[in-house]
């Protein structure tokens, strides 16, 4: 059985944000720019940033979560800060099911990722309207926007 509690998530994850910031145009690690499931893909947010050098953000991606769980009246059950990655995980309003926030620094592939998940309690992906509602009700737009610029900081 399928289940999404405080401490894990299980189950099938719906992406619904990915920002990956590189430091190579030929780079492997990149966000799908067509993925499968169609209309489902394409109505959520994803990018690939060409940089000139990664630069740690994870204070300024830090501070556009916490604005946006602030935003919407929510409180992470579980939240890790380091250096090189930021987590958060936190119920949506109706508590049927879980986001998932992160921020990882990968020296290995010398690239940066942000994203945002959701795990429905039923272990299933969100369809297409859910995923519209979510995008809609939690503003994943300006959220989006708001990471995108956090991403590529200036440590100045």
């Amino acid at each position: 059985m399928n289940t999404v509690s405080a401490n894990t998530a299980q189950g099938t994850k719906t992406p619904l944000i990915g920002i990956t910031a590189v430091t190579d145009e030929e780079s492997s690690v990149v966000e799908p720019e067509a993925a499968p499931g169609g209309a489902l893909e394409m109505s959520r947010f994803f990018a690939t940033h060409l940089v000139a050098n990664l630069v740690k953000c994870g204070n300024s991606v830090e501070s556009v979560f916490g604005d946006w769980l602030k935003t919407h009246g929510l409180i992470p059950l579980k939240k890790t800060t380091m250096p090189d990655r930021y987590f958060m995980r936190v119920w949506d309003h109706d508590k049927r099911g879980v986001f998932e926030g992160r921020y990882q620094i990968n020296n290995k592939t010398q690239s940066i990722r942000v994203s945002l998940d959701f795990y429905d309690i039923s272990g299933k992906k969100l369809v297409i309207q859910d995923v519209n509602k979510v995008l809609s009700t939690y503003k994943l737009a300006d959220l989006w926007e708001s990471l995108a610029e956090a991403i590529e900081c200036d440590p100045s």
